[in-house]
């Protein structure tokens, strides 16, 4: 009879891998973070010297 260990430490891991691309997602998704930093380049170029 085979060894279990392995198809369950994989399994765990593809869990683990789909937990962590989930939060990135999440996290790369804010709008308001990603608009703050368009409206902080265009302040740059907006000052007038």
């Amino acid at each position: 009879m085979a060894d279990h260990s392995s198809f369950l430490e994989a399994l765990y891991l593809c869990i683990d891998i789909i937990h962590r691309r989930k939060g990135y997602a999440e996290a790369t998704s804010n709008k308001l973070r990603k608009s703050a930093s368009t409206q902080l380049k265009r302040s740059k170029e907006d000052i007038v010297e």
